[in-house]
Order: C-alpha cells, then sequence, then structure tokens
C-alpha cells in the first residue's frame, strides 16, 4: 500500500494537461492502432501470408480508417468554426505563466494542428476521392491561418496530398491562395517560403523512406495472434 502510494506521488504531474489535449491523446491512440494494423497488413502481403486476411476483413479495416478521417475532419471543422485568429491575450498571459512558474497557458490552434497532424498519417492510405477533397478544403483554409505554426503543418498536408491520384492540382490552388489580397508583403513573402519548404521536406521524406525501404531487413509475418488482436481493434472501430 505504501509502495503504491509512493509510486502514485512520484508520477503525479505538476500541471495537468489541458482538456483539448486529454481529446488529442485519445484520438492519437486510436490512429497509432490503425498505423499498426496496417503495416501488418503490409508484412503479411510482403511474406506471401496475404490468404490469412480476408476481402472482407481488408473491407471492414478500410472502412474503419475513413471513419476515423471523417470523424476527424468533423471536429476539426467545428474548431475551424470558433475561429483560429489572433491570439495576442494568450502571448501576454503565456509570459507572464512563464515568469510565475503557473501551469502552461494552450496557444490557439494547437488543437487544431493536432488533429491536423493525425489526418496527415491516417490519410494516406484512402482512396475515396471525397473525403480526399475534404481533407483538402479544410487544409486549404487553414493555409491563410494568421498563425506560422498551423501555415506550416497546412502546407505539409496540402504538399502530402498531392502526390495522390487526381490531386495534382493543389500546388495551383496554393499558389492562387497566396496570389490573394489578404497578404501584406512580409507575410505574402514567409508563406511562399514556408509552402516551398514544406513541399520540399515533404518530397524528401518520401524519397528517404523508399529508400530505407529497399534497405530493410525480412518483415515480420502476420501471425495469428496478431491477427486475432487486429480484429479486436476493428470491432471497436466500427
Amino acid at each position: 500500500m505504501l509502495a503504491a502510494q509512493s509510486l502514485k506521488t512520484a508520477v503525479q504531474v505538476k500541471h495537468p494537461p489541458s482538456p483539448w489535449n486529454v481529446k488529442y491523446r485519445t484520438m492519437d491512440d486510436l490512429c497509432v492502432s490503425i498505423r499498426v494494423f496496417r503495416q501488418y497488413k503490409m508484412d503479411g502481403s510482403g511474406s506471401g501470408e496475404e490468404d490469412i486476411l480476408s476481402q472482407d476483413i481488408d473491407e471492414l479495416w478500410e472502412s474503419a480508417e475513413e471513419n476515423v478521417v471523417i470523424g476527424l475532419s468533423d471536429i476539426l471543422m467545428e474548431e475551424l468554426k470558433q475561429g483560429i485568429g489572433s491570439d495576442r491575450v494568450g502571448t501576454a498571459y503565456r509570459g507572464l505563466s512563464d515568469a510565475i512558474g503557473t501551469a502552461p497557458i494552450e496557444r490557439r490552434g494547437h488543437f487544431v494542428f493536432g488533429i491536423l497532424d493525425l489526418i496527415q498519417h491516417v490519410i494516406t492510405s484512402i482512396d475515396s476521392v471525397k473525403i480526399n477533397n475534404k481533407v483538402v478544403e479544410l487544409a486549404l483554409q487553414i493555409a491563410i491561418s494568421p498563425h506560422s505554426f498551423l501555415r506550416c503543418k497546412a502546407f505539409e498536408v496540402l504538399a502530402t496530398m498531392s502526390s495522390k491520384r487526381h490531386f495534382g492540382h493543389i500546388s495551383t490552388a496554393v499558389d492562387e491562395i497566396l496570389e490573394g489580397d489578404g497578404w501584406t508583403p512580409e507575410e505574402k513573402e514567409k508563406a511562399e517560403s514556408q509552402w516551398y519548404t514544406m513541399r520540399r521536406r515533404v518530397m524528401d521524406t518520401e524519397h528517404l523512406i523508399k529508400e530505407l525501404r529497399k534497405k530493410s531487413v525480412q518483415p515480420v509475418p502476420l501471425t495469428a495472434a496478431n491477427l486475432r488482436v487486429s480484429l479486436e481493434i476493428v470491432k471497436l472501430l466500427t
């Protein structure tokens, strides 16, 4: 009993996380489970054991992935409706918080950034044009945000989406946004630099991943035990 109390005291968090962070961690766990299952599926296909996964299971899992992206997109839409404008007051409070050592104050847009990042990791395997279009539209809205960190994440998502079939027009759409009248000369120059940098980053990352896959060791086969665990995850998602 005493040991348990000591352990509880040792791991106590001085400042509890923001409510949005708790929601984000839950969604992150879900997205990690999805990526793990997809990796198992890819490993099984690479080892000649693709017959373990039936077509019904494949379709069920693809539907689960699409539903997760739809759900994340809906949450993102609600956040955008609430606005992610300037945060001057928050900036001042954060400076005061740092000075007196109180709990950190969240920055407006952190939750939006987190959701967009989760979508980016899951969307790569989604073939639905309708769902992909929805993600692109949301990212284009965020690309004109006054917050530099949100613009960078939106540009990164758009650069990722531009490599998908039917989405080669994204570069043109971003160029049209950057040519809009809502920018000051300084903001426009910075946004253009961010778009170029994030697009280059995505290209470099994709190239690196391809090279690593060529050099990777033989994948771990999808075992019956792994399949049972994965099926339990599917049941929770549907």
